[in-house]
């Protein structure tokens, strides 16, 4: 069965490659090992977009080792570019003794509800008790064009016939509407890569089936340290 793997590249990146630490992934290799049996892999469709050097000076670098790691060393696989904006918006700081917020804190988060209740209690953040807290600006960084790319890319080739089977890696549910016209509409077998760990209810009812991506078979499919025929290594710290 011809395949096409499309990939929400930032989704895959903090769901599963940041947390099992195993960032230079080798995206052909993986997907390969992934799909199950029955499944020719034909290309894999890798949707990002280029970092902000605002929060992290040297991630831009890294990444352009990496997309250019892929370019060399994949040739199944091809990069399609959305954008990465961060702007200032205005926002509440949780107040800590909302109950309405306590499912939300975590252990790894209560450090942060720490910090808005010590800098909500400094004078020049007056308040009253009926406040959800002070507002103030913050920075949101957000990618944008990735999901809208990589939903009318799937729908388009869907349509055109290139392939049988069209699986998406990604748990938004906003690309749920192009999945159920890829299936439902166009009578086409859709498959859903999550990494383990995650879920999409609303993602899984818009799938032919689904498999989990494990740590496991990330480990074994990683990137020669250094690429051969360019000057590229694997960034420090990856």
């Amino acid at each position: 069965m011809r395949t096409i793997v499309y990939v929400d590249g930032f989704n895959l990146y903090y769901r599963a490659l940041k947390r099992w630490n195993l960032r230079w992934l080798d995206l052909e290799a993986f997907f390969r090992a992934s799909l199950p049996d029955g499944h020719d892999l034909i290309e894999v469709k890798y949707f990002t977009a280029e970092v902000d050097a605002f929060l992290d000076a040297d991630a831009p670098a890294r990444q352009r080792i990496y997309l250019a790691a892929i370019r060399h060393h994949c040739p199944a696989v091809r990069t399609i570019k959305g954008r990465f904006d961060t702007y200032p918006i205005s926002a509440h700081l949780v107040r800590p003794e909302g109950k309405r917020y306590q499912k939300f804190f975590t252990k790894k988060r209560r450090p942060l509800l720490a910090l808005n209740a010590e800098i909500l209690a400094r004078d020049n953040f007056r308040h009253t008790s009926t406040e959800l807290g002070q507002k103030v600006h913050v920075w949101r960084p957000e990618e944008k064009g990735s999901d809208v790319n990589l939903a009318v890319q799937v729908v388009h080739d869907a349509w055109s016939g290139v392939a049988d089977s069209f699986v998406v890696c990604s748990v938004d549910s906003d690309l749920c509407g192009a999945l159920r016209i890829v299936r439902d509409s166009l009578s086409k077998n859709v498959g859903l890569l999550i990494p383990e760990g995650s879920n999409s209810k609303s993602l899984l009812q818009c799938a032919t089936w689904q498999k989990v991506l494990t740590a496991d078979t990330a480990s074994k499919c990683q990137l020669p340290y250094s690429i051969e025929g360019v000057n590229l290594t694997k960034p420090e710290g990856w």
